[in-house]
């Protein structure tokens, strides 16, 4: 069987097989090259672990658990996801989570999430805006 032939049976391309060969899931006949002769077994047999993978992970979960909403940190102030501080800031909730962790901007993390006091979010928007207003032409 060529590298070709085994690329179609398993459904990869053809350059996945050499990887496979190497590894020592599929056993050659000892010719390299396009043209190599490679044992059908070891091919059927691979394909057979990677059905058996798929059924095993579809019998699986889907999705994990949700994550626990968790509560701002006080009811004292107004307090932003990340995503929602960004909103504010006119940058990405990425770019806050950042900036946040660099010690940028200051937050309060409880567990996964991190919140950012809305106050806090709007200084950084004003001076933000100031540096745009003030930047030499």
């Amino acid at each position: 069987m060529t590298y070709a032939q085994a690329a179609a049976i398993l459904g990869v391309h053809v350059s996945n097989v050499p990887k496979l060969v190497t590894r020592g899931e599929i056993r050659s006949r000892g010719t390299r090259g396009p043209h190599a002769s490679l044992l059908r077994a070891d091919v059927e047999a691979v394909l057979e672990r990677r059905r058996e993978r798929r059924r095993a992970k579809a019998g699986q979960e889907a999705a994990p658990p949700p994550r626990p909403v968790t509560a701002p940190p006080d009811d004292d102030h107004e307090w932003l996801t990340l995503e929602e501080a960004g909103e504010v800031i006119g940058i990405s909730g990425q770019a806050v989570g950042k900036r946040a962790k660099r010690g940028k901007i200051p937050h309060v993390r409880q567990g996964v999430r991190v919140w950012v006091r809305a106050d806090h979010a709007q200084i950084a928007a004003n001076s933000r805006t100031a540096r745009q207003i003030l930047r030499p032409a």
